[in-house]
């Protein structure tokens, strides 16, 4: 019984140190790394000036006339069938 509750705390202990090691044995904090540096940029580009000269207008859409109803007194003839 025991040596069961000995090999229970060795592999704890193990585990425990291991766990201390993957985190890290120093003592200090880590140096930060210079990956946050400022980055060049391009200077401005100038602004595009509109141009000075009007812009005609776009011409004027066609004009659609509705059709207009057959007048009421003619007579309506059937279009022939074909046989």
């Amino acid at each position: 019984m025991s040596r069961m509750v000995l090999v229970i705390v060795a592999v704890v202990c193990i585990a425990f140190v291991g766990g201390i090691a993957s985190l890290g044995l120093s003592g200090h904090a880590p140096v930060p790394q210079p990956v946050h540096r400022d980055i060049p940029q391009q200077a401005p580009q100038q602004a595009v000036q509109a141009p000075t000269t009007p812009v005609p207008p776009p011409p004027p859409a066609p004009l659609v006339t509705p059709l207009s109803p057959a007048p009421q007194g003619a007579p309506v003839t059937p279009a022939p069938a074909a046989h």
